[in-house]
């Protein structure tokens, strides 16, 4: 079964800000930012084929340009390469989003734990208007739209990093980024509406209390629990998704 919701000629629209599309180094990133949109979107299915040539007429570049963008992206484990088959977009398993989770939480933890350590008013001023936003996404829960998931999912990778801000670990917060990456693949096929929603809501402000009291031993329990919540919803979506 194809489950791509990408039609070719349909890709993710350019980002503003990025680089000028009309240098070589421009059409690169611009194509890689809106490929690596199309795979975290769900729009490119996991284990969908990438033929260079439709999608080189997709993202109008050169077959070269998309030659690079691919393999970049494999670097980033979202795409894999065989000989024979050639690129596609990597597959979803339940051992892969436990290893993604169990990383996330274990540089997470450490990150939370410094930022506690380290973090200044700016930094709690940060949280609360991160958990605020997604307050404000989850009034509108009632929308069925599959926009309105991924907002849901922006607001959150947007509250997750506020509270590591404060690590000062350019390294950790770029690993947590990569590793997020992966764990939105599997997220947005979650629906996070009703009581999902709501159990994430109560665990992120259990977590922001403790974060803000500066009881780093309770903040971490905390999230220990919520990760440990989402991992199980993602392992479910995982085995839905593998089963249709």
């Amino acid at each position: 079964m194809n489950k791509s919701n990408l039609q070719y000629g349909h890709a993710a629209p350019a980002v503003a800000g990025a680089q000028d599309p009309e240098t070589e180094l421009g059409r690169l990133q611009v194509t890689m930012q809106r490929l690596r949109e199309d795979i975290l979107s769900g729009r490119l299915a996991p284990g969908e084929r990438l033929p260079i040539h439709g999608l080189a007429e997709t993202y109008e570049v050169s077959t070269g340009t998309l030659r690079e963008v691919l393999s970049r992206l494999v670097a980033q484990t979202l795409i894999v390469s065989d000989a024979k088959r050639g690129f596609s977009v990597a597959p979803v398993s339940s051992e892969d989003i436990r290893d993604v989770m169990d990383t996330r939480m274990v540089l997470e933890t450490h990150a939370l734990s410094l930022a506690i350590r380290q973090g200044d008013l700016d930094w709690e001023a940060g949280i609360v208007a991160a958990l605020h936003q997604i307050g404000r996404i989850d009034a509108n829960s009632d929308d069925e739209s599959f926009e309105w998931a991924l907002r849901w999912h922006m607001a959150n990778r947007v509250f997750h990093r506020a509270l590591i801000q404060a690590c000062n670990s350019p390294r950790i917060l770029a690993f947590v980024d990569s590793l997020y990456d992966q764990s939105e693949r599997y997220g947005n096929r979650l629906l996070v509406r009703g009581k999902y929603t709501q159990t994430f809501a109560e665990e992120h402000q259990r977590l922001v209390d403790a974060t803000l009291a500066r009881d780093e031993a309770a903040a971490i329990e905390r999230l220990r629990e919520h990760t440990e919540t989402v991992k199980a919803r993602l392992i479910g979506v995982v085995e839905g998704y593998n089963e249709s």
